[in-house]
This record gives structure tokens, sequence and C-alpha cells, in this order.
């Protein structure tokens, strides 16, 4: 497999289960508890990428996601169902496009789960006045923390969901234990075995005058 195909399957893969994944916690499935892993698997998609590379996954995540959310408006004509599929998708990626800087700061989680917000904040209102429908708050109705709805609307259910994926995400991937000292310790104290006993010498013994 050639590296670029390569680097784009470990893109475009992640970004496809996690729409995938989000579009089954709403309705008919509502299957709430895996919204999270929709943004932690993006998050995953796009870390370390490059902005075009984040436009991409972006892209097809939405495409994933909204295509079967919102397939009931084929009944209209498949025509709107793919246009707004495209629209909403190419608004997702990008939306993305900053989204590797972010994950490269301290306390990334925080700031992906706020990004979360902002694009829900766009989409509700462009283009042509917006398309609110899919925000991760909305597949929560059943989530334990539900009715936190109360104290800060959809955008805290978004975060909170948001905020869940991307620690999920950090624990599976940050590094454990402490990193191993440069040029291995262990070798260093390896001058007191038979190699260092090699380099030093012994002092030579001071003779004394000969006694008649």
């Amino acid at each position: 497999m050639r590296p670029r195909t390569s680097a784009a399957l470990r893109t475009l893969a992640p970004a496809a289960a996690g729409g995938l994944l989000l579009y089954a916690a709403f309705p008919p499935l509502g299957l709430w508890f895996l919204a999270p892993l929709g943004p932690a698997l993006l998050a995953l998609a796009v870390r370390g990428r490059s902005k075009r590379a984040a436009f991409g996954a972006g892209s097809v995540f939405g495409l994933v996601f909204f295509g079967p959310l919102i397939v009931w408006l084929a009944n209209l004509g498949v025509l709107p169902w793919l246009a707004l599929t495209v629209v909403q998708a190419l608004v997702l990626g990008l939306m993305a496009t900053p989204l590797p800087r972010l994950l490269a700061l301290p306390g990334w989680p925080v700031f992906a789960a706020a990004w979360w917000v902002a694009v829900e904040a766009v989409r509700g209102r462009a283009p042509l006045g917006g398309f609110p429908w899919g925000r991760l708050a909305f597949s929560q109705a059943d989530a334990p923390y539900a009715a936190w709805a109360a104290l800060g609307g959809a955008p805290l259910l978004t975060f909170t969901t948001a905020l869940l994926g991307s620690l999920l995400l950090y624990a599976v991937t940050a590094p454990r234990g402490p990193a191993p000292p440069p040029g291995g310790g262990g070798r260093r104290g390896g001058g007191g075995g038979a190699g260092g006993r090699r380099g030093r010498r012994e002092p030579r013994r001071r003779r004394g005058p000969a006694r008649a």
C-alpha cells in the first residue's frame, strides 16, 4: 500500500466510523451512549494532520452522518436530500480545518468540546438561515445528564457529550509512565564493570631503601 493511500485511510476511516456511530445515537436507533464516540473518532482522524486532511475528514464525517440522518428528506426528492447532505458535510469540513491546532493545545479536550458548540452555532445560522438538525444534544434525551439542559440548554449538552468523547480519546492515547532517560541510564554505570576496571591502573608501591 502506498504511503499516501495508507495516510488517507488512517484519516478517513476513523472519520467515517465516527459519523456512523454518531448517527446510531439518534432515533430510530437511539443508542445515545454512542454519541461521544463521534467527536472522539473525528478528533483521532484529524489530530496531527494538515488543514487539507482535516477538511477531508470533516467532510467524510458529515456525509456519513447527515446522509442517513436526514434520509426522510428524500420523500420530497432525492436531489434536496443529496444537496442538503453535501452542504452540511462541507460546512463541517470547513469548520474542521482549525481543529488540528486546537488538539495540539494543552487541555485540548475542553477546546475540542467548545469547537463542537461553535460548529453547531454556525450550522444553525448559515447557510440560508441554517439547519440545526443533528446537534449532539438532540441525541441525549435518555442520557443521565439530560436534565442539565435546564441549566445551559442544548449547548451545554453538546459540550458535555463532546467533552466525554474527547476525554475518552485522551485516556486511550495519553502516554503512560515516565519517559526513559536519554542515552540509556543503565549503561552509564557500566564503567564500574570489567570495562571500567581495564581503564584504571593500580598505583605502584614505592620500594624503600634496601637494608644492609
